[in-house]
């Protein structure tokens, strides 16, 4: 036992010293790579604003025109979204004795299917982008 006990401090001494090493060299890492990893958060941050415009003005022209599909491969994609009361849904489930415990997903699946009186269904169009805007631009960058 205490040969087990003795070689477990020795691994968890070694553990130790091994991830304050890491650690050191991460410090390091961050501290040589700190101008590099700004670039990157402050271009991601603007890719996720031209994102956003980019979905703001698809959704626009799918609102004034109702075209799904626009051109260079955007499009809209129309989810249903519901609304209702989670106290009028569980009479609901009582009184058809299903979804009793409020099966939220079940009740949200069939309602999608099945007028429920007090659901409000809402279509909200959500925009999408192509992964591969090279292939849909075609030299035009």
């Amino acid at each position: 036992m205490k040969e087990k006990l003795i070689e477990l401090n020795l691994l968890r001494k070694n553990v130790e010293v091994l991830k304050n090493e890491f650690s050191l060299k991460q410090d390091e890492f961050n501290k040589e790579n700190e101008i590099l990893m700004d670039k990157i958060r402050d271009l991601g941050e603007k890719m996720d604003s031209v994102s956003a415009g980019i979905r703001i003005l698809v959704i626009e022209q799918y609102d004034l025109t109702g075209n799904k599909t626009q051109e260079f491969g955007l499009g809209i994609r129309v989810t249903k979204k519901l609304s209702y009361d989670a106290k009028e849904a569980l009479n609901f489930a009582k009184e058809h004795k299903m979804f009793l415990k409020l099966d939220k997903t079940g009740f949200e699946k069939h309602a999608k299917l099945e007028d429920v009186s007090f659901v409000k269904i809402e279509e909200v169009p959500t925009a999408t982008i192509p992964t591969n805007l090279d292939k849909q631009l075609k030299g035009e960058l």
